[in-house]
């Protein structure tokens, strides 16, 4: 009967002492966040943003603009840095083209008659384009540009 008086005792006092250490640490949590709050972001940061001030924030693919231009509309090849890879780095840059040279459809295997050059050097392009079997025909900037294939 002292076991099972003991036991029960243990049972009710361990039932109280949870609530009461849950609860002790949320005050903490709470009180915590009142000495050390987040910081607050100053008009100032975001008054171009209310402003709707579109020359400081550039609308993502900004870079490729200039190849709407000059791109074929059919499907063109993208050589980047380094050879396409699904999980490269590269990858996010393919998709941005994508998205803003919409109706041309960039293949990121050298398999097009034409193609479309965005790599970060002219050293860099002049190997990638020997290694795909490419040749320049327009650069717009160092290592970005338009090329078709070699005949």
């Amino acid at each position: 009967m002292n076991r099972e008086k003991d036991a029960s005792s243990v049972k009710s006092l361990v039932l109280r002492a949870v609530p009461a250490a849950f609860l002790t640490g949320i005050a903490i949590l709470l009180l915590r966040g009142l000495v050390n709050p987040l910081p607050s972001i100053s008009f100032r940061q975001i008054q171009p943003l209310l402003a709707d001030n579109r020359s400081a924030f550039a609308p993502l693919g900004e870079e490729f603009r200039a190849f709407s231009e000059v791109c074929p509309s059919a499907a063109c090849s993208f050589i980047m840095d380094y050879p396409f890879h699904p999980y490269g780095k590269t990858v996010e840059q393919l998709y941005t083209a994508q998205s803003v040279l919409a109706p041309t459809l960039l293949n990121p295997q050298p398999l097009e008659p034409a193609a479309l050059v965005y790599t970060s050097g002219s050293g860099i392009a002049d190997k990638r384009l020997s290694e795909t079997g490419y040749e320049a025909v327009t650069w717009l900037a160092p290592g970005k540009g338009l090329a078709r294939r070699r005949p």
